[in-house]
């Protein structure tokens, strides 16, 4: 009997044991999964203002490129009146010569023409030696 009370005793200090080995597993565990609830919340929170952040950049990024689209429009436009411009200044430059060839034309037909004049006034105005 003294050895089966000492096995009851020690049957009961292991139950003791085991209890409070899993009374302390089990406050354990709660901790643990309560910091890691905080951390992931924590985490939550920070990943959130992240997305905002990378929400707001996307809006500028959106802006700036809307911006881009403008200027590019801007400059095409530009672009068609130089081109405009451009073929205006060639029919003026072209009118100019055609112009300028037929001045040049008249006056060297007027040069002529005084020259045969002067000529004439030079024969008239010579005697006879």
């Amino acid at each position: 009997m003294g050895v089966l009370l000492s096995n009851n005793n020690m049957n009961h200090r292991l139950s003791e044991f085991s209890s409070m080995f899993s009374a302390r597993l089990t406050e354990m565990s709660a901790s643990f999964n309560n910091q890691i609830n905080q951390l992931r919340s924590e985490l939550s929170a920070r990943l959130g203002d992240v997305n905002n952040r990378f929400g707001d950049l996307d809006k500028r990024f959106g802006d700036i490129d809307k911006r881009f689209g403008d200027f590019d429009k801007r400059f095409g436009d530009m672009n068609q009146r130089f081109g405009d411009m451009n073929q205006r200044i060639d029919e003026v430059k072209e009118t100019l010569r055609l112009e300028i060839a037929k001045n040049h034309s008249e006056i060297l037909e007027k040069f002529s023409d005084m020259d045969r004049r002067l000529s004439r006034i030079e024969d008239h105005l010579s005697l006879p030696r």
